[in-house]
């Protein structure tokens, strides 16, 4: 399965708030697409819901990081058939992806912090899935 890019965010970026809701509004996206309209996670260990829709839809979140952090994403797939997760630096560099597998419901990514920032967690479908997912990101 093709990996969509990491999200190119820009060096300083609006606030954004929390959204822990899923879904919303017809018409309306849950959780931004980008490292500009990223949701910012303000508090670890957090969990969030969220969905990817239409197909092809990214749901970025946004979190500040120490250095020697290890930051650990769980992506439960709730009614989203297939879906992954990238890890970004705040330049955009991906740093680790995964990807479920087969019929796998549960997508983990691990990474250990070598500098102090911002990164950008990105939640994804796999080829033409949407759904509803639940994300819990905690650090160690």
């Amino acid at each position: 399965a093709t990996q969509p890019a990491a999200t190119q965010p820009a060096a300083t970026q609006p606030a954004a708030t929390q959204d822990t809701q899923a879904g919303g509004a017809a018409g309306s996206d849950d959780h931004g697409n980008t490292g500009q309209s990223a949701t910012t996670v303000g508090s670890l260990p957090a969990t969030l819901n969220g969905t990817i829709a239409p197909a092809g839809d990214l749901d970025v979140f946004r979190v500040a990081l120490r250095a020697g952090q290890k930051i650990q994403v769980e992506m439960r797939l709730l009614t989203l058939a297939g879906g992954g997760l990238n890890l970004a630096n705040s330049g955009g560099k991906q740093l680790e992806s995964e990807n479920a597998s087969d019929n796998e419901k549960v997508v983990r990514l691990s990474y250990e912090v070598r500098e102090a920032g911002t990164y950008f967690v990105v939640a994804h479908g796999t080829r033409t899935s949407s759904g509803t997912y639940r994300l819990t990101i905690t650090t160690k």
